[in-house]
């Protein structure tokens, strides 16, 4: 499976062939929350996070960008 996982702050991404670009909140490390789910399928090869917006390499679809707003209790 071709993955890509990337951490910043407190918040994961994973992106994967199977289960797209999933995000996880990681305040409580002891207990992770995925927060949001992106199934535009392809093929991850990179994975770039710059404040709301994601830009995620693709093998098949070349770049995919998503903007993405926190909870205010994030």
């Amino acid at each position: 499976t071709n993955s890509v996982i990337t951490i910043e702050d407190d918040v994961l991404f994973v992106s994967d062939i199977e289960r797209g670009l999933e995000i996880f909140d990681l305040t409580n490390s002891l207990e992770p929350k995925k927060s949001t789910t992106f199934t535009e399928g392809g093929t991850p090869n990179g994975l770039w996070f710059d404040g709301r917006t994601i830009y995620l390499a693709d093998v098949s679809d070349c770049l995919e960008i998503y903007e993405i707003e926190f909870p205010t209790d994030y």
